[in-house]
């Protein structure tokens, strides 16, 4: 039971945590384009921008896998989210205690996740905000999870 709660807290974690960076991509996808009808904003928003997409897209891989490499066939690392639905699809429907694969399975995400976690915060609370303000005092348009500027 121990174990099971572990793993629940673990995958309500990871749900949520791949739940914010598809907000998170959407947010940026927004504020590219406000970017883009700012005449005043800097070039090198829009390259940060770019860049914080590619950083998102990075850690989703680590997340969810790659789709590319899947709809491919390719052999793929396994994702934090498949090794944490793999424990929960293998152990949750039984009564016996968990493996050690079950174990390792949850050691490996859950230090995966913890890393990842650490950069999604970086890139949201900081990165990302530091952006917004930027984009606001260049005069974009409004985007979600922007506060507007008023004297």
């Amino acid at each position: 039971l121990t174990f099971q709660k572990q793993t629940g807290e673990l995958q309500r974690a990871v749900l949520g945590a791949i739940r914010l960076a598809a907000e998170t991509e959407t947010r940026l996808a927004l504020l590219a384009r406000a970017l883009f009808d700012t005449p005043a904003a800097p070039a090198r928003l829009t390259e940060e921008v770019r860049n914080l997409q590619t950083r998102l897209a990075d850690m989703r891989i680590v997340l969810t896998g790659d789709p590319v490499r899947q709809s491919h066939n390719a052999p793929t690392p396994p994702s934090i989210v498949g090794r944490v639905q793999g424990i929960v699809s293998g152990h949750w429907v039984t009564t016996s205690a968990p493996t050690q694969t079950h174990r390792d399975a949850y050691e490996i995400a859950a230090a995966q996740f913890t890393e990842i976690l650490t950069n999604l915060r970086t890139l949201i609370d900081t990165d990302l905000a530091n952006l917004e303000r930027a984009a606001e005092k260049a005069g974009a348009p409004w985007t979600p999870g922007r506060i507007p500027d008023w004297p």
